[in-house]
């Protein structure tokens, strides 16, 4: 191939970027949401800030095999030495962190006036794409999450202000009362729970003493937890983690008590403790869906 000194207007090159940038932003975006923890938005925006610098050795590896990336593909250049041979990873890694001119590596192939639109129409739906990527965040967890929705779960409005899916209708107990041993106390809570063939579903709610917030929710979460290990019979915990639900800092676990597994959330809003719990044989362990019971679970505005 001939070498081709080029002329490469800056919009062209600024293009040949949005395309390149926001590709990898929307990649990389797409598999965060399989990562384990909650990501908020302030990682994106650091992500997004990075962006330039993480893209180098990804741009010097699509160059070393290809000679060239998404955005140069579309608007027609290739990365090559004057001869047209292909750059090493090293080299390549080189004029992708050189500041320097590096037209002298640019092979520009000629291109229909069409491909300059489709470049530029990219270009934009990539900056936008990453503008925007909140709400496609959202939408697709929604999206997820809906797809994932099981026929039949009832979607539960209660009059302290939650609403949460169950699989069944639940049967609502008021005023029932929980002994604190340790303070020589008792609480007032209240009860929904949903049973299936194999599983036992259930969301408890109580009002926490003022004095008690002054904790802080990560120290009652913790708390409460350990009360409700030790006030069961045969409990033991298997996993407690701290994750996000709905922007707020909630508590998941994981135990067994006696032949029976359970997972469950533990949440408070506004000084109200919210319990949500499924027990359930670990033969079906396998086909128990208890995250759609768990993320069901919303305050209403």
């Amino acid at each position: 191939m001939a070498f081709l000194k080029i002329d490469s207007k800056w919009w062209v090159r600024l293009c040949v970027k949005a395309i390149d940038y926001g590709i990898f932003f929307l990649v990389g975006t797409a598999i965060s949401l399989f990562f384990p923890c909650y990501l908020n938005y302030l990682f994106y925006l650091v992500f997004a800030v990075c962006v330039p610098v993480l893209w180098i050795p990804v741009e010097a590896l699509l160059i070393s095999i290809w000679g060239t990336t998404i955005g140069n593909a579309i608007l027609g250049f290739e990365v090559l030495w004057q001869k047209g041979k292909m750059l090493s990873y090293k080299e390549a890694l080189q004029w992708s962190i050189s500041f320097q001119a590096k037209e002298d590596f640019l092979v520009r192939k000629p291109i229909r006036s069409w491909r300059f639109v489709v470049g530029a129409a990219l270009a934009l739906s990539c900056l936008l794409g990453a503008v925007f990527s909140g709400k496609i965040i959202d939408y697709t967890l929604l999206s997820i999450e809906q797809s994932m929705s099981i026929d039949g779960w009832i979607k539960y409005s209660s009059e302290a202000g939650f609403k949460v899916a169950f699989p069944a209708e639940p049967k609502v107990e008021e005023n029932k009362i929980l002994e604190v041993p340790n303070l020589d106390k008792t609480l007032n809570y209240s009860e929904l729970t949903s049973q299936t063939k194999k599983a036992h579903y259930s969301v408890s709610y109580m009002q926490l003493p003022r004095k008690w917030r002054l904790a802080g929710n990560s120290t009652l979460l913790k708390g409460a937890l350990e009360l409700i290990v030790k006030n069961s019979p045969s409990t033991t915990l298997l996993e407690k983690n701290f994750v996000k639900h709905n922007n707020l800092r909630v508590l998941d676990f994981h135990m067994q008590q006696g032949e029976e597994m359970v997972r469950g959330r533990l949440i408070i809003v506004g000084g109200t403790l919210f319990k949500l719990m499924v027990s359930y044989p670990p033969s079906i362990a396998a086909d128990l869906k208890h995250e759609i019971f768990l993320d069901s679970f919303e305050i209403d505005p």
